[in-house]
């Protein structure tokens, strides 16, 4: 068997394995990919990140929260988007769908 069963609170990971760890790996990672400030990097800022992504991505704000694992109905997860990086986001979806309905018309004025 690949997996052998557990009773909860047992770790499914080598004891040396922690978020600290992790963390040191990230930031190690992110150094070598020339991140100047990986130092700065926490797991707040990964929650953020995927947060924004979601909310950029119109993903609707219940299953944000139910993605994100906080409580149902929370307004938390507010806290954690940046706004500029979503109206950037809306901003080259609308430049993306006025570029979209330029090609449709030179079609039919083609055709």
């Amino acid at each position: 068997m690949l997996l052998s069963p557990r009773k909860g609170g047992h770790r499914i990971f080598a004891e040396t394995f922690t978020q600290q760890v992790a963390l040191a790996n990230l930031r190690r990672y992110l150094t070598l990919l020339g991140e100047a400030e990986s130092d700065r990097f926490t797991w707040k800022s990964i929650r953020r990140g995927r947060t924004t992504q979601l909310s950029c991505d119109q993903v609707n704000e219940e299953e944000i929260v139910r993605l994100g694992d906080w409580k149902k109905g929370s307004s938390s997860h507010k806290a954690y988007i940046d706004e500029d990086a979503v109206d950037r986001a809306d901003h080259e979806g609308d430049s993306s769908s006025a570029s979209e309905d330029d090609d449709e018309e030179d079609e039919d004025s083609t055709n």
